[in-house]
């Protein structure tokens, strides 16, 4: 015998009708004896026939109550069976052990379920009653007092063959149709009682009958009549159909449906005597809501030999020869079954017994082929039935791959977790290097930024401090514009009016767009060639010299200062921004230098972490976070369709309305929509859509970036991507999203349906790489008193 434990699910349904019509015709293949035997030359083998138990068990242990469900069934037909109840019902069934369902024989009382009435009559098996026994069974659970109690409904059927069944029923069903009554094969003081009054009203009757003949033999003797005495029965009926079965209904559908030869025993064990008495009284009364023309009910086992059996049985779900030859034995339908056993508490119960119960509150789907390839990503496991499978994505479809994904979710939810982990899975196994600007930057491993730090070997990081005070690392785009060749000015300069957000000042766009062109990827230079005539005379110079006379020219067309007046204004108020602020003026004002080249690490598989803590640069991490969103966006588009192929990128924001910013957020939408053609992804980490701006809200959701939705009480986030959550999951049911757990809205090729997955958990392997910050940023940057000095 294979045991399987059932774990329900928060949507489990009990309307079962055609799993047990299946479960029927599983069995039946089995039933003939000959079906059972395989013949090898001259060997034959003979296989008992094919018996299904499903138990409910109710423990106490360690002062916790538990309520457990089983099936059990041949080696044979376990598989089967196991795939069959899966496929048909929201359920995980995991392989248990036979010791989970044993019962003491010591202090313990047994009880058999027993039909009162003939088996063509019916237990109520009405489908639209969606009311089922389990409600009463789950009751049970409050009479358990003691560590150590148990209580037991067990189950055991195997299918009665079809042509016999038709036999029999059709055979009641004429009996009954005569007036005749059929009873069970079995012998009780009701159906003493019952037969006596069938007797005695028989005795009478031939007592009047005898009676009313002699009156008429002595009448004719004395007289003369034409008129004869009438015989009349005194007692018309007995005991009729009616009295037996309480209704003057009698349904024939019973006799046209399978049925299986069923023992049903109740056994409650505890050191108590009130107790056990309490439980098994408990689950034999619980299956009296499904009274209709028939009705089961408890019989106490009082012989203890028989008693003893019995718990033997069902401790090696084994039935003895005594049981199996029993002629009282109920042949229960299909459909009634289904509302017998593999009964599962609904939502409402599971809520009334959580703490006993073992349910699966998480929506579980079948997961997409392509997810599921060795050499994917893996992001973690979704727990399907009783199987663990691995998910991830696929790195090498590089067009699906390198997008947007938003991680949404509160506060503890994982989603931190699950990105360090991203990184971790992307840099050690692929090879790709992420950008990580930190505006954040929480001390610690919870923290983005030294979290990712301590996550991956020292030769893998490269940690640039932007708010070092002694060490400042430059970050102009110097080394970007000059790769990018003859158009990188043009190119800088159209990022340059988007960074200034200078859209709808046309005057200041042409000076701002000539000035950049000229400036070689450096804002300080910006400020210099509006300021400083002899500085913009020397560019115009070296124009000259490199070739490009008509951009020397428009420059010589500003003239001197004195006609300049106050056309640049806006351009130099914002670069006041800039250079108005002590870091942001160090960073920007020094040359680059050579050791800085994101292209490199890019091509390394390096993951870089850029520190720009809010709380000690204020406003100045927004300015710097889209300048390094820039640099990064830059980077990619210089180099080559081949390195960009073989060297992905991803950048990552955490909680990007920290640095809001219109500029800033159009880049980010720009990258999240776009940026699969430069193999640059981007990952967006945020407690709920409303926290982001409108802007950047909308270029997401419109790109169709994918999903990770985590526990969140913000039900607008999850009504906003109802239609593909749909119908997998409800609205509710995402609401109550576990710790770690999240759904996965993904795009491939095609969309593919809403998903829950258990992220990876944090990896207990750590490096002590707090080092890198001060060494990097001495490698990097240029000491304050130097800086100064030549500043």
């Amino acid at each position: 015998m294979v045991v399987y434990r059932i774990i329900p699910h928060s949507d489990v349904a009990n309307n079962n009708k055609r799993l047990w019509r299946s479960i029927y015709k599983m069995y039946e293949m089995y039933e003939k004896q000959s079906s059972r035997m395989e013949r090898n030359r001259f060997k034959l083998t003979y296989r008992k026939k094919d018996y299904f138990w499903f138990d409910v068990i109710f423990k106490m242990e360690g002062g916790k109550k538990k309520i457990e469900f089983y099936i059990a069934t041949t080696e044979f037909q376990a598989k089967k069976l196991k795939r069959k109840i899966e496929n048909k019902m929201s359920v995980t069934i995991t392989e248990a052990s036979i010791n989970d369902l044993y019962v003491p024989e010591e202090n313990t009382v047994v009880q058999e379920m027993k039909y009162l009435k003939h088996d063509i009559f019916s237990l109520n098996s009405n489908s639209n009653e969606t009311k089922t026994p389990i409600a009463n069974v789950l009751n049970t659970l409050d009479e358990l007092q003691f560590d150590g109690d148990i209580a037991r409904l067990s189950i055991a059927a195997e299918v009665e063959n079809r042509s016999k069944w038709v036999r029999n029923s059709q055979w009641a069903y004429e009996k009954a149709r005569k007036g005749n009554v059929p009873q069970r094969a079995n012998l009780n003081g009701r159906r003493l009682v019952n037969g006596a009054k069938v007797g005695i009203g028989a005795i009478i009757n031939e007592i009047n009958d005898l009676v009313t003949d002699t009156f008429e033999a002595l009448s004719n003797a004395f007289f003369k009549s034409d008129k004869g005495i009438k015989k009349e029965k005194i007692i018309k009926k007995a005991y009729s159909i009616e009295d037996e079965i309480g209704t003057t209904r009698i349904n024939h559908e019973k006799g046209n449906l399978p049925v299986f030869k069923t023992h049903i025993r109740v056994v409650s064990h505890s050191s108590d005597r009130l107790t056990r008495d309490s439980m098994g009284e408990s689950l034999t009364l619980a299956m009296q809501d499904l009274t209709d023309t028939n009705e089961l009910s408890g019989f106490k086992v009082t012989h203890n030999g028989k008693r003893v059996r019995i718990i033997r049985e069902l401790n090696r779900l084994d039935l003895s020869p005594q049981t199996k030859t029993d002629p009282n034995v109920n042949l229960i339908s299909t459909d009634e079954m289904s509302k017998l056993a593999l009964m599962m508490p609904n939502k409402e119960l599971q809520r009334k017994y959580a703490d006993a119960l073992d349910v699966k509150k998480r929506v579980e789907t079948e997961i997409p082929a392509v997810l599921q390839k060795e050499d994917n990503l893996l992001l973690g496991h979704s727990e399907v039935k009783d199987n663990k499978i691995a998910v991830g994505l696929q790195a090498n479809e590089k067009e699906e791959f390198y997008c947007g994904y938003t991680f949404i979710g509160k506060q503890g939810s994982g989603k931190d977790n699950a990105i360090q982990n991203f990184v971790y899975e992307g840099a050690m196994k692929h090879n790709i290097s992420f950008v990580i600007p930190d505006w954040i930057c929480q001390p610690g491993h919870k923290g983005m930024a030294d979290g990712i730090r301590d996550l991956l070997p020292p030769d893998k990081i490269i940690d640039l401090d932007l708010s070092h005070e002694d060490w400042i690392i430059p970050m102009d785009l110097t080394e970007v514009i000059d790769k990018l060749g003859r158009k990188g000015g043009s190119r800088f300069a159209l990022e340059m009016i988007d960074f200034m957000q200078l859209e709808g000042l046309a005057r200041s766009e042409k000076y701002l767009m000539e000035a950049s062109k000229a400036a070689n990827g450096s804002l300080f230079n910006i400020k210099q060639i509006i300021e400083d005539e002899e500085f913009r005379a020397d560019t115009i110079e070296k124009l000259i010299e490199k070739g490009n006379v008509r951009l020397a020219k428009d420059l010589l067309a500003w003239g001197s200062n004195d006609d300049l007046g106050n056309k640049c204004d806006a351009i130099l108020h914002r670069l006041n921004k800039f250079f108005g602020d002590e870091t942001l003026h160090d960073i920007f004002s020094q040359p680059p230098k050579e050791e800085v080249d994101f292209e490199k690490w890019m091509k390394e598989g390096k993951t870089i972490i850029i520190r720009m803590p809010k709380r000690r640069l204020g406003n100045a991490s927004n300015t710097l976070a889209h300048w390094v969103t820039l640099k990064v966006l830059m980077t990619r588009l210089l180099m080559s369709e081949e390195d960009k192929d073989k060297h992905g990128c991803f950048m990552v924001f955490n909680e990007p309305e920290q640095v809001e910013s219109e500029g800033l957020a159009r880049l980010m939408g720009r990258i999240a929509t776009e940026g699969r053609k430069e193999r640059l992804g981007s990952i967006f980490a945020f407690h709920h859509w409303g926290k982001l701006p409108g802007y950047l809200q909308d270029n997401l959701i419109a790109g169709g970036v994918n999903q990770f939705l985590f526990a969140n009480d913000h039900k607008k986030t999850f009504e906003m991507a109802k239609d593909r959550l749909h119908p997998t999951f409800t609205i509710e049911e995402s609401l109550l999203t576990p710790k770690h757990y999240a759904i996965a809205i993904l795009n491939t090729k095609e969309p593919l349906h809403a998903f829950m997955i258990h992220m990876l958990p944090p990896r207990k392997e750590r490096f002590d790489n707090s080092f890198l910050t001060k060494r990097h940023a001495q490698i990097f940057g240029r000491s304050w008193e130097e800086l100064q000095h030549a500043l």
